[in-house]
């Protein structure tokens, strides 16, 4: 079903250069407008998860949250006059936290956003947003960092990695460190089922990058 739902909204963002005025429309400078969450994301949602094997009724459409997320970084990007094209690992559907509930993660830099390829990526990487899914179709962030790469294993117990730097990687980082001196790694992500989050698993796993 994960996939299902992954794969059919990179076919969705094949459209959303189409949907350019009624995003301007809509949408404030900032945020998206209550006009818009409430005339444009239920269609988004319908669109999205058309002919799909997962379009039933606990998975229908997004948590208004993620929506919301996604819709930002697509505005974002034609904002700056980009143009969204099939983005496969902006969006990936699991779970994260064993509850048995779609998480979301959302990688900002995974967006190929034609014409910007810059946007979304600098010195600290991009963001990795993640939501965990609550009940009634409802979504909470619970994590969201700068990162380089990210690696989502959807096995029977889903995990998160992702490649960071410096102090991140227990490297001692001082401000006479040169960037080329920076110590990278992958560092898995792990829940806190106390605290409701997710967090950087402790630097005794990091694994180091090939």
């Amino acid at each position: 079903m994960d996939a299902a739902l992954a794969s059919t909204f990179n076919l969705v963002m094949l459209q959303i250069g189409r949907l350019g005025g009624l995003l301007g429309e809509y949408m404030s400078t900032s945020l998206l407008s209550e006009g818009f969450m409430t005339a444009f994301l239920p269609a988004f949602a319908a669109m999205l998860f058309a002919g799909s094997a997962a379009a039933q009724p606990n998975a229908a459409k997004l948590p208004t949250q993620v929506q919301r997320e996604l819709m930002s970084i697509v505005k974002d990007c034609r904002d700056a006059g980009g143009k969204p094209g099939t983005s496969p690992g902006l969006l990936v559907v699991t779970d994260l936290t064993g509850d048995g509930i779609a998480d979301f993660v959302i990688h900002q830099g995974a967006l190929n956003c034609q014409g910007s390829a810059s946007l979304f990526s600098g010195a600290g990487g991009s963001q990795l947003i993640i939501y965990a899914g609550a009940r009634q179709g409802q979504a909470i962030k619970v994590f969201e960092h700068g990162v380089m790469e990210v690696k989502v294993d959807k096995g029977a117990s889903a995990t998160v990695k992702v490649a960071v730097g410096g102090d991140l990687c227990g490297q001692r980082v001082t401000k006479n460190t040169d960037m080329s001196m920076r110590k990278t790694c992958w560092r898995p992500l792990v829940w806190s089922a106390t605290k409701k989050r997710m967090e950087f698993a402790p630097v005794s796993r990091i694994e180091p990058m090939n």
